[in-house]
Order: C-alpha cells, then sequence, then structure tokens
C-alpha cells in the first residue's frame, strides 16, 4: 500500500531535481551554485507542479447482498445461485437501481460511475437475472455416449461440434461490444470466473439439467478462420486446442499442489466450461454471450460464414417474445465523430438481421462511459446512436458535503502537525517511505485518534483513526474545501487545500497540519478498507533547456559577481537578451568534462554573422528537434582563450576545426581572430563544399576541445559530446518511474509483487523506446548499487570463505605470514553468514576456488598461476579489488534479481542454438539454487555467450558506473578510486600520476570494451595525459611502462587502451578526506602528485560533502547510499503491434502469472509500457500508480487512463504525468486543474452523414446480393 501522498512527491521532486545536477555536472561551481538556485521548486515550478489531489468517491452501498436482491425479485429469484461468484459482496446502490430498471422498469441503462466502481457488474447482473430466469425451460443436455470424445483433440479424432449434445435453443441473448481487443480479452476472465465457479456449476448441473451458459470471444485472435473441411486449418485447431488443455491442466495441478493462487484459474480457458473454444463452435451453436469489438462485428455482418449465427438468433427471437436481446456497449464515449457514426448504423444493421427494430421491446441496451451528462446534450447522442431514448442515467453520485464543512478541522490543526512530526519528521530523511507496521507509527496513530475524540478500545490502531476522521468529517473537509475554492468537488492543488483547510503557509510549501491530514487518511482503516482513497496527480517536466547571457559582466541579479566569470545569467526561458542587455544563447555542456558552450541560431545581416537563441526559419519549428540542428543553421561557440585539445580533424573526408573568434554579447555578432572587442573564443567550423553539403551536416562537433573526448567511432545516434542542457524523456522517465516504484512496498513470501507500473504513450514508437531506454537506464543504476554493495561486503565474503572452510594449520601460518590482519579476522568465531559468503565468494572466484581449497587443506600446487594470484589476493585484503572478480560478484547480484548482467542489448539477451535457432539467455542457467550460475556442460555457443554476457557487463561498468563523466567517477562519489596496483602505496607519486591517467582514459571511455575501441598497434598515451605528465615533470614512458607491466594497457587504434579486468577498485572504507580541484570541483582520494588531470590547478586538501546539503547530494550517491535495495525492473511493449502470442503472455506475466515451465525471476513484467490499446477497462492487476509519457490528447483520455490506478481501494494511488515539449502539454502543465477536473466533452455521432449512410447500405446491399449464389462462400473457405 502506498501511504503517503505529499511525502512521495516530495521525495520524486527531489530525485528528479538531483538527476538534473547529475546528470548535466558543470566543471565551474560558481556556475552550478547558480543553476541550483534555478531548480529549487518554488514559484516557476519548472520541474514540477504540486500536486493535486483527488478526493475518490465513496460510492454508497445498497445493503443488499445477492440473497436479498433475490428475494426482492421473485421472477428473478434464482439469480442468487447464476451471479454468487459475480456479486460475492453488498451491491452498490447503482448496481442495485440498475437492476431494478432494467428488470422491473424495462428500461435501457447508462452507468456513468467512475473507475472500480463495478460497472462491469452492473450491466451483467441484470443479463445474469434474465439468464437465470430463461434457463428454467431448457432441456436438459443429452449426455454423449463417450464424454471423453467430446474432447476430440485428446484422442485423435477428427473435428467434432462443442455444444453438439446440447438440445436447447441455442442463440446470442447478449452481445458484449468493446472497442478494444484488450478490453475482449480482460471480460473474458471475468467472465470464467463469474461462470465457471465450482458452486456455479453445481447449480447449473443440478437445476438446469447439465446445461452451460456459454460465452465465446470472436475476434481476429480466436481461432481458426475458414470452414472445418478445410485438413490444415482442422490441424491447426487441433494443436491450438492441445496447447490450450494443457496451459490449464498445468495450472491446475499448480493450483491444487498450492503453488498457485486460485483466483490464477480464471487467466486460462477450461475445456470443459461454457467457454467456446473456436469460431466454428460459434457459428454453428451461438454463444449466449458473445464478446467482440466493433471493427470484427462489421465483418462478420458482411460475410455469409458467420451468417448461422444472426439466423439462429432472430428465429430464438421470433420464437417467444419473452426471449430477450441485450445490447451492451461497453466505454460508450469512444464513439464519436465519423467512426462513431458508422458504429451507430451498424448497430442499425445488426438489429435488422435479429429481427428487431430500434424500439423492440425485446431489446435491453445497457451502456457505460465515464462522459456522458443526463441532460438534452447526452440524450440526444443516445437517440442518434441507439435509435431510441428509453435510457435510464445511473450516476452512483456521492453525497454533497455540507456548507462549511472545511472550517471543521482548524481546531485539530497542532494534531496532525504533532503526527506528521512524529512519523515523519523529514519525508527527505530517510528518503524513503515511513515503515505503517512500525511500532512507533502505531502509537502515532492511536495518540491522533485519541486526540480527535475516539474512544480507546480493542480495535486495531488504524480502525481507531479511521472511526475518528468520520467523526470529526475530515471527508466532508476536504469535499467542501474543493468545492469552495474551485465551484465543485473535483482535484485540487495541495497548496490550495492547505490555504483553505489551515490559513496560508509559504508559498511553494506544505504544512505540516495538511500533511499529517494526509498521512492519516493513507493510513487510516474502516471495516477494513482505506477510510477514503485519495489519488495523486502528479504533474513533472522535461527541462526544455537552459539558456545564458553571453556578457562576462552581466549585472543580472542572480548572475554571481565575480572577475573571470565566462558568462552571465542563466536563464529558464528562451529570451532575446538578458536584463543587462546583452544577447541570450543556448547553454551546452561537454557529457565528459563538464565544459560549457554556447549555441545559437545563425542569422547573416550585411555579411555578418549573428547569432540568437530564437529559429529565425519559422516554417520548420514545429518539425524540429535539438538534435537535428544542422550547420546551417547552427552554431557551437567555445568560450575559452586556451588552445583547443584537437584543433583541426578529418571526419567523412571533410576537414573541421575550432577557428578563434569573438563574440559581441550585445549584438551576436561574430568576428574571427583574438583581438577587438567582445568575448574570446573558438567557432567550430566545417570547411565549406561546392555542393553546400557542410550545411547539412551536424551542427555539434565530434570532439570536445577541452578534454578531447572523440566520438567520431560511436555507432549510435549520439555523435557528439556536446549537447544542450536538455532531459530526454525516456531517461526522465525511467528516473521518475524508479523513484516512484521505490515508494511501493516490496512484495512478502505470501503475495505477488505491487510493485508494478503501466505508462501510457500516445504512440507505438514512443512506447517502444521508453520500454527500450528505460530498462537500459534502470540496468545502469543496478548496476551502480550492485557495485556499491559487492564492494561492501568484499572483503567480508573472503573472510567467511575462509572461514568456513576451516583452513589447516598449516594454511592459518602461510596466512598470517602474508596478511596479519587477515589472520585476526579468520581465527574469530564463525558467523551464521559465513556459509552464503562461503558459496558467494567461490562462484565469483570460480578460477582461484580450486587452488585455494588445495592451499587450505596443505596439498601441493597444482596451478603455479592460479596459486599465485590467489595469495596475491590474501595479501591485498582489506584495500583494492580487482574488476574481474567484482564483476563476478556484481553479476551474481544481478543474477539474484532475474536480470541479465550484461544488459539489454541483442548480443546478451539471446544466443545462436546448434539446431540454428534464437535461444534466450536464461535458459542455460540453474534457476534452483543460489546463487544463480549457469549450469555445466555449455555448449560453445551458450559459452560464447556467457562470455559476451562478462564484457559487456565490464564495459558498462567502466563507462556507466565507474567513469560516467568527469565530475562523477566513483571516486567523486566517495565509493573510491580505480588503480592498476591494489592500493597499498597510494603516497608513491608515480602510483598517483598512473591513477590520474587511468581516470582519464577511463572519463574518455578510452577501454578495449568501449563502442569506440578499435584494433591497432599504438600504444601511446593520449593527448590529454602527455600534457598532464608534462605538467608533472614525469616521464610519461614510466607510466606507460607501469601500466602495461600490470596488464591494464593495451595496443589499439590511435592510442593504448584500458583492460578493464586487470584494474582494481580501491575502496575508500569510510574516508572522506582527500583533494579537490578548485576550478572543476573533481575530488580525489590521492594528491594525483599535486595536480588535477584536467585543469592542470594545483588540487587542495578538501572532504567529500564538505559545505554541502541535502540538496547537494549526487543522484547517483542517492542510489547507492540513501535509497532501498537494488530491484528488478523488467520492461516490456504492449501496444496494437504486440505479437498475438506476446500479448496474453506479457499481461500475465505483468499480473505474476506462470505456468509450470516459465521462471518467474526472470520472466516476470514490472513495468508496461502502452499505447491506447490499454487505456479503457482492461485490468491489468492491483495497480498502485500510473505513469503518463505525454499530455493525454483530451480530458476523457487522461481520465480513462489515470482510472487504471487505485482500482483495488488502496489509500493512496498516484496518476503520473511527465509533460514534454509541446504546446498541448505545456498548456496543462501550466493549468493541471484543466486536465484533472474539467467536465470531458459529450460525444457525438452524425447520422445524417449521407456518405457514412451510403457506405454502410452498399455493403449490406453487396451481401445480399451475393446470398444464395455460392460465390461468397468460396471466398470465405
Amino acid at each position: 500500500m502506498l501511504h503517503d501522498l505529499l511525502g512521495s512527491y516530495l521525495r520524486l521532486d527531489h530525485v528528479y531535481r538531483l538527476y538534473i545536477k547529475s546528470a548535466f555536472p558543470i566543471r565551474y561551481t560558481w556556475l552550478n551554485k547558480e543553476r541550483d538556485q534555478l531548480l529549487q521548486q518554488g514559484k516557476n515550478h519548472l520541474l514540477s507542479q504540486p500536486p493535486l489531489i483527488e478526493i475518490m468517491p465513496n460510492y454508497p452501498s445498497s445493503g443488499l447482498d445477492l440473497d436479498a436482491v433475490a428475494d426482492r425479485l421473485p421472477d428473478y429469484s434464482e439469480v442468487r445461485h447464476l451471479a454468487r461468484a459475480l456479486i460475492p459482496f453488498k451491491l452498490y446502490q447503482h448496481q442495485w437501481q440498475a437492476l431494478q430498471a432494467v428488470l422491473e422498469g424495462k428500461r435501457d441503462v447508462v452507468v456513468t460511475t467512475g473507475t472500480g466502481s463495478g460497472k462491469t457488474e452492473t450491466f451483467l447482473l441484470p443479463l445474469f437475472a434474465q439468464l437465470a430466469r430463461e434457463s428454467r425451460a431448457w432441456q436438459a443436455v443429452e449426455p454423449p455416449e463417450k464424454p471423453e470424445a467430446r474432447l476430440w483433440w485428446r484422442s485423435g479424432k477428427d473435428y467434432r461440434r462443442q455444444w453438439a449434445h446440447v438440445r436447447r435453443p441455442m442463440a446470442m441473448r447478449a452481445l458484449i461490444l468493446y472497442p478494444l481487443n484488450a478490453l475482449v480479452e480482460d471480460q473474458l476472465r471475468r467472465l470464467r470466473q463469474a461462470l465457471g465457479a465450482p458452486e456455479v456449476i453445481q447449480w447449473l448441473d443440478a437445476a438446469r439439467g447439465g446445461n452451460r451458459i456459454t460465452f465465446g470471444r470472436y475476434t481476429g485472435a480466436t481461432p481458426v478462420p475458414g470452414k472445418p473441411e478445410n485438413d490444415n486449418r482442422r490441424e491447426k485447431l487441433r494443436q491450438h486446442l492441445k496447447e490450450m488443455d494443457a496451459a490449464y491442466q498445468s495450472i491446475d495441478r499448480a493450483i491444487c499442489e498450492g503453488r498457485l493462487d486460485e483466483s490464477i484459474r480464471w487467466y486460462f480457458a477450461d475445456p470443459n466450461s461454457g467457454e467456446m473454444w473456436s469460431r466454428w463452435d460459434m457459428q454453428a451453436t451461438p454463444p449466449d454471450i458473445l464478446i467482440t469489438n466493433y471493427s470484427m462485428l462489421n465483418i462478420m455482418l458482411m460475410r455469409s460464414i458467420e451468417a448461422p449465427i444472426f439466423e439462429q438468433t432472430r428465429q430464438w427471437l421470433a420464437a417467444d417474445p419473452s426471449h430477450l436481446f441485450h445490447l451492451i456497449v461497453d466505454e460508450l464515449h469512444t464513439y464519436r465523430g465519423t467512426s462513431g457514426s458508422e458504429v451507430a448504423y451498424i448497430l442499425r444493421l445488426l438489429l435488422q438481421r435479429l429481427g428487431l427494430s430500434v424500439d423492440s421491446p425485446q431489446l435491453r441496451i445497457l451502456a457505460t462511459t465515464a462522459s456522458l451528462e443526463g441532460d438534452e446534450k447526452g440524450r440526444k447522442f443516445l437517440r442518434e446512436f441507439f435509435g431510441r431514448d428509453q435510457f435510464d442515467f445511473i450516476s452512483g453520485q456521492a453525497h454533497l458535503p455540507p456548507e462549511d464543512a472545511r472550517l471543521r478541522l482548524s481546531r485539530y490543526q497542532a494534531d496532525f502537525a504533532r503526527f506528521a512530526e512524529r512519523v515523519q519528521p523529514n519525508p527527505l530523511e530517510p528518503a524513503k517511505p515511513l515503515e505503517p507496521q512500525s511500532e512507533v507509527v502505531n502509537a502515532a496513530l492511536g495518540d491522533l485518534a485519541t486526540a480527535l475524540g475516539e474512544p480507546i478500545s480493542a480495535k486495531p490502531e488504524a480502525e481507531r483513526l479511521g472511526a475518528a476522521l468520520q467523526r470529526i468529517g475530515a471527508i466532508d473537509a476536504l469535499r467542501d474545501a474543493a468545492r469552495a475554492r474551485l465551484g465543485s468537488v473535483r482535484p485540487i492543488k495541495a497548496t490550495e487545500l492547505d490555504q483553505e483547510l489551515f490559513g496560508a503557509p509559504a508559498e511553494g510549501t506544505f504544512s505540516k497540519a495538511l500533511h499529517g491530514l494526509l498521512l492519516a487518511f493513507g493510513m487510516a482503516r474502516f471495516e477494513d478498507r482505506p477510510s477514503q482513497t485519495l489519488r495523486g496527480h502528479l504533474f513533472f517536466h522535461n527541462m526544455q533547456g537552459l539558456w545564458v547571457c553571453s556578457n562576462q559582466r552581466c549585472t543580472d541579479s542572480s548572475a554571481a559577481q565575480m572577475a573571470d566569470r565566462l558568462v552571465g545569467a542563466l536563464h529558464t526561458n528562451n529570451r532575446l537578451s538578458c536584463t543587462c542587455g546583452a544577447r541570450v544563447l543556448d547553454l551546452l555542456l561537454c557529457d565528459v568534462c563538464g565544459e560549457i558552450f554556447l549555441g545559437g541560431y545563425k542569422h547573416v545581416d550585411n555579411n555578418h554573422l549573428l547569432l540568437t537563441a530564437d529559429q529565425p526559419d519559422l516554417e520548420g519549428v514545429p518539425d524540429r528537434v535539438q538534435v537535428d540542428r544542422k550547420y546551417g543553421q547552427y552554431a557551437i561557440f567555445w568560450v575559452s582563450a586556451q588552445e583547443p585539445h584537437t584543433e583541426k580533424w578529418v571526419q567523412k573526408k571533410v576537414r573541421r576545426f575550432w577557428k578563434k573568434a569573438r563574440l559581441e554579447p550585445f549584438s551576436g555578432a561574430v568576428s574571427f581572430g583574438h583581438n577587438g572587442k567582445g568575448v574570446s573564443g573558438w567557432l567550430y567550423t566545417i570547411e565549406t563544399q561546392r555542393d553546400g553539403s557542410e550545411n547539412r551536416e551536424s551542427a555539434y562537433p565530434s570532439i570536445c576541445p577541452r578534454c578531447g573526448a572523440d566520438y567520431r567511432r560511436r555507432d549510435d545516434e549520439i555523435s557528439s559530446p556536446i549537447h544542450a542542457h536538455r532531459t530526454g524523456f525516456q531517461r526522465v522517465a525511467q528516473v521518475l518511474a524508479g523513484a516512484l516504484l521505490r515508494e511501493m512496498p516490496e512484495a512478502t513470501p505470501k503475495q505477488t509483487s505491487v510493485r508494478k507500473l503501466v505508462i501510457f504513450s500516445d504512440s507505438r514508437q514512443d512506447a517502444a523506446k521508453l520500454a527500450a531506454g528505460i530498462q537500459r537506464d534502470h540496468y545502469r543504476d543496478l548496476l551502480r548499487m550492485a557495485l556499491v554493495q559487492a564492494t561492501e561486503r568484499y572483503w567480508n565474503d573472503l573472510v567467511g570463505y575462509l572461514r568456513f572452510a576451516k583452513p589447516s594449520e598449516a594454511a592459518l601460518v602461510d596466512l598470517r605470514r602474508h596478511n596479519d590482519e587477515l589472520y585476526k579476522e579468520v581465527i574469530k568465531p564463525s558467523e551464521a553468514a559465513d556459509e552464503e559468503r562461503y558459496k558467494r565468494f567461490g562462484i565469483t572466484h570460480s578460477d582461484l576456488d580450486k587452488e585455494a581449497v588445495r592451499w587450505l587443506s596443505d596439498m601441493p600446487v597444482l596451478d603455479e598461476n592460479a596459486r599465485g594470484s590467489w595469495l596475491k589476493l590474501l595479501e591485498a585484503y582489506p584495500k583494492g579489488i580487482q574488476l574481474r572478480y567484482l564483476i563476478d560478484a556484481v553479476s551474481a547480484t544481478l543474477l539474484s534479481l532475474g536480470t541479465n548482467p550484461g544488459g539489454i542489448s541483442k548480443e546478451v539477451l539471446f544466443y545462436d542454438t546448434l539446431e540454428g535457432d534464437r535461444a534466450l539467455w536464461h535458459t542455460y542457467f540453474n534457476w534452483q539454487e543460489q546463487p544463480f550460475r549457469p549450469k555445466s556442460g555449455l555448449t560453445p555457443e551458450q559459452e560464447k555467450n556467457w562470455k559476451a554476457i562478462r564484457r559487456r557487463a565490464l564495459g558498462e561498468l567502466m563507462s556507466a558506473v565507474l567513469f560516467p563523466h568527469a565530475a562523477r567517477t566513483i571516486e567523486n562519489l566517495g565509493y573510491g578510486t580505480v588503480s592498476y596496483r591494489d592500493g597499498r602505496d597510494q603516497s608513491n607519486r608515480l602510483v598517483q600520476a598512473a591513477q590520474a591517467v587511468i581516470r582519464q582514459m577511463g572519463v574518455r571511455k578510452r577501454h578495449i570494451y568501449s563502442e569506440f575501441y578499435g584494433s591497432g598497434d599504438e600504444t601511446e598515451l593520449p593527448k590529454d595525459s602527455l600534457k598532464y605528465l608534462r605538467k608533472l615533470d614525469l616521464d610519461a614512458e614510466i607510466i606507460k611502462a607501469q601500466l602495461i607491466g600490470a596488464e591494464v594497457l593495451r595496443s589499439g587504434y590511435a592510442y593504448a587502451w584500458l583492460v578493464p579486468e586487470n584494474l582494481y577498485l580501491i575502496p575508500a572504507r569510510g574516508r572522506r578526506e582527500g583533494y579537490r580541484c578548485p576550478k572543476c570541483n573533481a575530488f580525489y582520494f590521492h594528491e594525483a602528485a599535486g595536480f588535477c588531470p584536467e585543469c592542470l590547478e594545483p588540487l587542495r586538501k578538501s572532504k567529500l560533502g564538505e559545505g554541502e546539503s541535502n540538496d547537494t547530494v549526487d543522484y547517483y550517491a542517492y542510489l547507492g547510499q540513501r535509497a532501498d535495495a537494488p530491484f528488478r525492473l523488467n520492461v516490456e511493449e504492449l501496444t496494437g503491434q504486440t505479437d498475438a502470442e506476446a500479448r496474453p503472455k506479457r499481461q500475465r506475466w505483468f499480473q505474476d502469472v506462470f505456468l509450470e515451465d516459465e521462471i518467474a525471476l526472470v520472466q516476470g513484467i514490472d513495468l508496461l509500457s502502452v499505447t491506447t490499446t490499454m487505456e479503457a477497462g482492461v485490468d491489468i492487476g492491483a495497480l498502485l500508480a500510473v505513469a503518463l509519457a505525454n499530455m493525454p490528447p483530451s480530458r476523457h483520455n487522461y481520465q480513462q487512463r489515470v482510472g487504471r490506478a487505485g482500482r483495488r481501494g488502496t489509500g493512496v494511488t498516484f496518476a503520473l504525468t511527465l509533460c514534454r515539449d509541446r504546446s498541448h502539454d505545456d498548456f496543462y502543465y501550466q493549468h493541471p486543474e484543466a486536465i484533472t477536473g474539467d467536465p470531458p466533452p459529450t460525444p457525438y455521432v452524425d447520422v445524417s452523414n449521407k456518405s457514412i449512410f451510403r457506405r454502410v447500405l452498399n455493403k449490406e446491399a453487396l451481401r445480399l446480393a451475393f446470398v444464395g449464389t455460392g460465390i461468397a462462400q468460396q471466398f470465405e473457405a
């Protein structure tokens, strides 16, 4: 459960701001501080809006259970038996009203209640009541002579009709129409549970002669098209039914053995139930309840092969006036405009085929909608869509609160504030949700209940608090506050709610009283359910960029007054000029060294080049994004007087260079040379080509002029280390999704995970990008957290390994000689965790394990190299850890979560089998016993894949964890130093210089697993390293010889490259003292021979965190130190293009439903990236939150998507929207109350449109023309 609406928002906002600062490190401290001030939550709401709080309606109960309902409806009394599994609880008032309207009033109904109000049960209950009544007259089933022969695919017999033995009239009693296939699938599960429950089957056998209420899905996914006479089609159906049968038997065994919950059964078709097996069976014997979508219905009405379904139903209706046809239309509001008008005509055509007029008394229409009012507009839509208006509107609206109810809570303001202070004085410390079961929280719940006037009793404290909140009218107070502020009960900003209830706190903050009140609602219970469900609407915006004044003497009040300032004030929005009058340009950064650049669009005026942040080609603006900026339109200026690292280079056979230039800050004019007025710097230039092709090149250089980071060999979309200060929506989505999932509780051994999230996108392309991007970014975060964990326990694992192995006396003597400190730890008493440490260490050191065992037993040396490595490892304790062993420990952690240690690339996810097929990586692992590892006897292809996984993991560890950025290395985060030695000689000046060179090369991705690596014979150190060593007056050849001797350097393309597995990580072990560069703020645990290798500035003694507030904690340090334990995040796409076979599996795995041969740990899905396929109605489990990757196109789309959260009676749910750089998103980001609370537009159709009418008429005329000719049947076969 989620409990803390405000605290969760504050933590998400905090994490997002941390990420922004960590993802875009700036090497200048003064500019970092200025940016931090801009990013603070406040009036500008740059990154997020205060949450909007929705008080979810509590629908009133009718007080009637199914037995009481049956007693009040004597003609339909047997509904108590048929609907027992459908309605096991007391009916809501609106469900009882709908039942009365349909059964007693003979009325049609439109149900307009919200998500989670039991709309499905509202329309199914009247249908079940009618079926219970009509089935009294059904003839008993004639049992087949051989019941097992009915399941014809088991016995190898030929096709046999499913219901050939049934004697009652088979007809379509109800058609349930959905707009999407996904919703059809969901309805199947509900019907399986309602009509396949044992008590319902028993009643049907005893009271209805063995008949079943039949139901079937008829969509493109239903097997099989064509006719039974086709041999290939019959064999295809046989295979499908075999698979269906086997899946159900597997699930049934698992449930009977207690390995799966009973609720899992309904995800699978039971061949012995009333569910129809195939199209052929439904064509021969129409189901009582047919479920389809409007597209399929349109096709069915055209084809002769489905004609028996309509003809048999027509005959059944004609046979008895008491026979009723139920037309059920879910999500009615989705049928609008041209497509809705066509569906309206299709429904008229359906009724005509069934022999019914639109005003027939044998027709009952039941519809559900989220955006239709019972006013004239709404009734006009119903008349035009259905052709009649006999509708009762069933709204189920909650009662309005008393006037001024909000004023009642002020007397309890201090009580709520004290409660918040006790249970969570600072939501960011610790930066994770509170523990609702803790003694402190439980005592605080009881004390608050008492303070609110609730008598002390034996009830749980959460229930006492729920009763107290009801007694003081707290729910009415929240509703009244919204009504008083906004004119109606609708979502209200937390700041406005705070003002209405407790007065006006400071701008952008929340009072302790409001925090306490919302915490109380989140944890209080009433009759084993939340006392009130609250939904938090969270709106975040991706960082659109930062802009900067080009005037080094800027007078803007936000600019730090510094003599050596390179640029002027920062700005959060694009503007022509600063308050000082100077030109404002784009702020660009190098993602390797944090150097700053100015970017601007080119404008030529009187042969003068001018730069501006505005796009001069306005016609191209909507279709152009920043990464597509071309050299002919955009220029990049480096503010620096120093020489570029690489001044000239050739790429794609074209010369490129940095040209000396000056920028006049007030006009934006660029002149060449360093003499004259303006800011000195360098302009990126591409040599002019005859055909002007240079103008079509990217405006961004492939080489950074300051650090020399070279992206020419990069094989992805990012071809430059320089980019705008702008977040990618996939990465932001991952950061926010990860933070939101961390707010959710972990699964207990007896429950499936509730750490689930669905992210909606409006396009399949966005959904696919999000799925891949989120999983990749989370994998890298996971790798970082696993490294921290592995480093912290590595030496403890060695101690546990030695203790558990019980070394011989000789081994102990030898151990003391090599490392007395380790010896003293090993001879201490054993600990309970030693066995686990022994196993873990043995697996991560499989190359040493055999020789280590021989050493422990004082046996002769078998492998000299392994024995030497083993003794070297013993000597290293407790200092440097070689990466070859750390990566195995990290891999073990990732494998324990079911995650591929190498990431998500196809190279590591799949391998080729001997048969030439593609197989998944996890198939050659043993998942039965931890620690998980590959099985013995791998094939060459499997060995190749496992090696590729380790190589990719090492590459990711180097590039994304140890050296992601010059200012965000593992050393900067305080975890340790990467070295070529084990760390015993850190005071040696040569060792310090070599470590600094390793750091330089690592930051620039110069290692053999980098995407930039190329084979070659060069062994020289890179230019930037040579420059650093010259500053130190050290011989580069000596440093190179040391690195080559330690086997951490190898020849390659252009220069030497690092060999990651031979490097060491020297853990900080709590140490905070070190050295810092005053210019770029880089931190070192060693003196680096006196100078910063990046800036060549003298280093100063410093401490990590010195002078830093919580707000300056690094995002990656936060993940490693303050967040919860690492967790898996398997992400899959689920869209209209998802393979038909994969779609049900993904939905099933998302809900933790697995077959016997499936591996839950590996194949379970935690996040679904979906399109509008799942916008409405589909049940995807107990979601606590949903996320939207863009602002939906309209209010009703937003309403449908956010309604997926909170369907299980949780106290707090979230709907998180990430707004992007679009005018539509920007408008609703600035006006979130409009998208969350404005009335949705009334749907409309245009039945007067002649072209639509003609299209439907022509189709029916064409069908009638072919009736009896046999031509249509030839095509349909």
